[in-house]
């Protein structure tokens, strides 16, 4: 029976050493610098953007560790430019004439094309914190800190936009050996400072999550004596581990659509694929995408501080 008491004791103990005189913190962030969805390719010049992140978390610590859990919610917003470097970049491929019942050659010749990518993503953290005690400078304490874990980011808004100087399109029919170039109720003919625009889909990515930096904790109690304000100013990296293709390169880059007034569609080179002579097979424009941003963050966090625990 004694045992038995004494077992429920150490635990009742540990219960109240370790969670009851927790320090528990709930904070605030921000954060900007270089966020990009990064991509190679062969035949244009793929642009790093910049973005931002924002959101909230919940720190855990338990009594006297140096040690916490992370976790929380935010969002994080990604950009990325993509130029073709190519004059006269030229696709072709067959579709079909609803009218007349036939294929025909679809070609399209295009100038100065630019493409514009933005992506949000729902994060969710689970990490570990690291504190570490620098110096004591008046009534304040200064720590040096360190996160580090993974984050998962899921897919929410997105869209690509695309702007081009002039394209030209022709359509070729086999059966009356002709090519038809000024039609532009069917499509053809020249497009000047056209702009398209459509969804981002991509899936959802997991990051590797790594922040530093500096700590500064105020004495100042508020309500029961136990909340005390706290500044974090840091460093962060997000670096995606997976790719968040949802569809690799199966798609036309140039669309011909028989519902369109122009008839013709342009779709985001990440979707998109080409053919880079008659006798090479068509290629995707890009390889595999990743999330990776890097920049400086600032967290405003309220804490709960033990009311007879010194931290």
């Amino acid at each position: 029976m004694m045992f038995k008491k004494s077992i429920i004791t150490v635990l009742m103990f540990f219960f109240l050493k370790n969670i009851v005189l927790a320090q528990h913190e709930f904070s605030f962030y921000s954060g900007g610098g270089l966020s990009t969805l990064n991509y190679n390719t062969e035949i244009g010049k793929q642009k790093n953007g910049l973005g931002y992140n924002l959101g909230f978390g919940y720190c855990f610590q338990p009594y006297k560790s140096q040690f916490g859990a992370l976790s929380g919610i935010g969002l994080s917003m990604f950009y990325s430019d993509f130029k073709l470097n190519i004059s006269d970049f030229s696709v072709s491929r067959y579709v079909y004439d609803m009218d007349e019942e036939v294929d025909f050659i679809f070609s399209s010749y295009l100038n100065g094309y630019r493409e514009n990518q933005k992506k949000i993503f729902l994060t969710i953290p689970f990490m570990v914190k690291y504190i570490m005690e620098l110096n004591k400078i008046s009534n304040n304490k200064h720590n040096l800190y360190a996160t580090g874990g993974v984050k998962i980011g899921i897919p929410l808004g997105g869209q690509y936009l695309v702007k081009i100087d002039n394209i030209r399109n022709t359509g070729y029919y086999e059966k009356e050996d002709y090519e038809y170039e000024t039609q532009t109720f069917r499509g053809f003919g020249t497009f000047n400072d056209k702009i398209f625009h459509g969804n981002l889909d991509l899936n959802i990515a997991l990051l590797f999550s790594f922040e530093a930096g500096m700590k500064f904790t105020t004495n100042r109690r508020y309500l029961h004596q136990t909340e005390r304000l706290t500044i974090y100013t840091g460093l962060f990296i997000d670096y995606g581990l997976n790719n968040i293709y949802k569809t690799n390169g199966t798609y036309s880059f140039v669309e011909y659509d028989d519902n369109s007034l122009q008839n013709f569609n342009m779709r985001s080179v990440i979707y998109s694929q080409y053919t880079p002579d008659k006798d090479t097979p068509a290629k995707p424009f890009t390889d595999k995408i990743t999330p990776i941003a890097v920049g400086i963050k600032l967290t405003v966090s309220f804490e709960r501080v033990p009311p007879y625990a010194i931290f």
